[in-house]
């Protein structure tokens, strides 16, 4: 089961690339003079192959329960002038828990847009002038980016759309208030803005395809039950994304190894290691003084064992040296502690193997523990 939902969100005239300072009546942007989903179209707003942007108020239980697995599409809203606008979509949307916002924080470095938030008159007004006061709120603040979905599933429309709530839904007008979203069918809204979505974007068939939620007929509490049923499964590791790479060569992005991937490259700069990522379909390539590049895969094993991820990464691993660079040094990245028997294999054709330990260090496996 799935679920679209109109998310309203603050009105901004420089094309959501940053904070304005327009008007707002309510919600957190009227309390503190900009919004967090002001940057929902800054082309700079990507990480580990998805598009993370926020919108306020998401939820909690109801939507996280849809956007554990995917199974959240948003189209991003607004009014202006009394009238109401289709602004953005987002498909195969998933949640940002708080160790993904620390993680997407960091390699955006959005403590940094403090200095530009304050420049407004709006935030400046709101904070009584109080510069202080105020960085001390952005500190904690600049970590809000509550959603992320695959880059070619985000579309942020040339032009607002206008959109007529009357014939959508029958009444007079769609949901307004920041803090709140409406649920609705794909089929009402797709009139308005199938045409301006790329025609090869699987935003499209994500929207066409499946069950989704019905607005007039499921309270609250029959959506919650519905996905709180829902067995959390992640996308990249599942036998369909398997076969899909390795027979059809169609590579996924998934949440789990976007963590993975961007907690090890932050371990390389710990290092002061020079790194690349997703080069040549390579994962990471690691560029150590004086030493042969390494080509690392990153394997997630929260649903997948080790030994199985040993397997695709060491397959995979073969191919990109052969193919990009023969002297490479190869070196797989897991989620969990392998055994040592699997550590052993990899280590008999020349292949490393580290884990992310239960303390959050990335280390070497060895053969024998």
């Amino acid at each position: 089961m799935k679920a679209f939902i109109l998310k309203p969100i603050v009105w901004n005239d420089k094309n959501y690339t940053e904070p304005c300072g327009c008007k707002a009546v309510s919600g957190f942007a009227f309390e503190h003079g900009y919004g967090h989903e002001e940057w929902n179209n800054n082309p700079n707003w990507k990480w580990q192959g998805f598009r993370v942007f926020h919108t306020e108020c998401w939820g909690k239980l109801t939507l996280q329960s849809f956007a554990q697995d995917g199974s959240l599409g948003i189209l991003m809203i607004s009014s202006f002038g009394g009238s109401q606008y289709a602004l953005g979509i987002a498909t195969s949307v998933y949640f940002n828990d708080h160790e993904d916002q620390d993680l997407i924080a960091k390699e955006l470095k959005t403590l940094e847009n403090g200095e530009v938030i304050w420049a407004l008159a709006s935030v400046q007004k709101k904070y009584l002038n109080d510069k202080e006061n105020f960085l001390k709120h952005w500190k904690e603040q600049h970590k809000s980016i509550a959603w992320k979905c695959p880059i070619e599933h985000y579309t942020w429309f040339s032009e607002p759309i206008l959109l007529d709530p009357t014939q959508i839904t029958g009444k007079t007008s769609l949901t307004r208030r920041h803090g709140a979203y409406q649920v609705i069918s794909p089929d009402k809204i797709m009139p308005y803005i199938k045409d301006h979505i790329p025609s090869d974007s699987p935003s499209l068939e994500w929207l066409q395809t499946g069950n989704f939620v019905a607005s007039s007929n499921v309270t609250i509490k029959a959506i919650i039950a519905n996905a709180s049923s829902k067995t959390t499964k992640s996308s990249g590791t599942s036998t369909q994304c398997g076969y899909e790479y390795w027979v059809e060569g169609i590579r996924h992005v998934d949440p789990l190894h976007a963590k993975l991937q961007s907690k090890f490259v932050g371990h390389l700069e710990s290092q002061n290691i020079q790194y690349e990522q997703d080069w040549h379909n390579v994962d990471v390539v690691a560029y150590p003084k004086e030493k042969p590049s390494v080509f690392c895969e990153i394997k997630p094993t929260q649903n997948i064992s080790t030994k199985l991820a040993i397997r695709y990464a060491i397959g995979q691993l073969l191919e990109y040296r052969f193919l990009e660079n023969k002297q490479a040094e190869l070196q797989i990245v897991l989620g969990t502690k392998p055994k040592p028997t699997e550590v052993a294999f990899a280590n008999s054709i020349g292949v490393k193997v580290f884990y992310l330990s239960d303390k959050g260090k990335f280390k070497e496996a060895k053969p024998k523990s």
